[in-house]
């Protein structure tokens, strides 16, 4: 399998693209705020169409990607506190028990960060879990998804993950701990020393058991360069904007450095020597196979048997 595409989890509330307004918030609702989760039709299709698709997707070796919303959910009727955190008359139709104390349900406490303005889900339920797994395995098995992204995974416990993970068996599972990075005073500049931002993402995917991985957005906060994660070891996600939507120029570019990484075979293991590490330099070579320098200083691989590849502002790659 070479490419893993990300697809949103399609509208859960009839199949109708809207914008649904919640204290005073407004999202559109696309996913993002789930309410049945069993139902997939949505404006982007049916349930019988996403399923021709995946199947589709599979025949050309291309893995598809659920991204799965479990850390709050919309309910449908109001409870006894007269909020709307009841899931009365859909599929996994909980009560006020199935939400966290924290966001006005009967549940425990969060073992995580709170998503205001809508009821938590509380994962320390072993009946929420159950049917969590069981969705999680239909999706997999009854849809086509095999691998999963998890939304807002701060606001629930990495144990619990670990555990869906383990029973749903995806192929590749990855977090989304969005956390803040450092920022000095008084203009509230960017620190160039991140590695406690890096050390909490770390101490996450500890915590899953290694079974899932995280986004490195410590490096998008402080690089936000494809031609560092294109030719370095990792998983790198391109974004779709800056691949379709931000001009011919940069698709080109991001294009021919995702076809140095395919041709000399650069993985998520693939071993790097770090040639020059400072203020206006980096360089480094990866696997013996590729030689890649970012920042505005000059510099060149001084071995001949290094030809250039590609180039563009204060980047260039090399192969042999």
């Amino acid at each position: 399998m070479l490419v893993v595409l990300i697809m949103d989890e399609a509208e859960s509330n009839g199949g109708l693209c809207r914008v649904a307004k919640i204290s005073g918030l407004i999202f559109p609702s696309i996913g993002y705020l789930p309410q049945n989760l069993y139902c997939l039709d949505s404006c982007y299709g049916s349930l019988d169409e996403l399923k021709a698709l995946l199947q589709k997707m599979n025949e050309h070796n291309i893995r598809a990607m659920a991204d799965v919303v479990i850390n709050h959910r919309i309910g449908t009727t109001q409870g006894s506190n007269g909020m709307y955190n009841r899931y009365d008359g859909i599929p996994i139709s909980w009560d006020e028990h199935a939400v966290t104390s924290c966001s006005g349900g009967k549940g425990n406490k969060a073992t995580g960060d709170n998503f205001d303005g809508v009821p938590n889900i509380d994962h320390s339920q072993s009946f929420v879990r159950k049917d969590i797994i069981e969705w999680l395995i239909w999706l997999r098995k009854s849809i086509g998804f095999q691998d999963f992204r998890f939304d807002f995974t701060k606001g629930y416990a990495g144990k619990f993950l670990k555990e869906y993970i383990e029973e749903s068996k995806p192929f590749f599972a990855v977090g989304e701990y969005w956390d803040n990075c450092e920022y000095s005073p008084p203009d509230f500049r960017l620190n160039y020393n991140q590695n406690d931002h890096r050390q909490r993402i770390i101490n996450w995917i500890d915590s899953t058991g290694g079974l899932c991985a995280a986004f490195d957005f410590t490096t998008k906060g402080i690089l936000q360069g494809y031609a560092y994660i294109l030719t370095h070891p990792g998983i790198p996600t391109v974004f779709y904007d800056h691949f379709y939507d931000q001009g011919v120029s940069l698709h080109d570019k991001i294009a021919k450095l995702m076809e140095i990484r395919k041709q000399q075979d650069i993985h998520s293991r693939s071993a790097v020597k770090i040639l020059e590490a400072r203020s206006d330099l980096y360089s480094a070579i990866i696997d013996d196979k590729v030689c890649m320098k970012i920042g505005e200083g000059l510099w060149c691989p001084s071995d001949p048997q290094w030809r250039l590849a590609a180039s563009g502002d204060r980047y260039a790659v090399w192969h042999k």
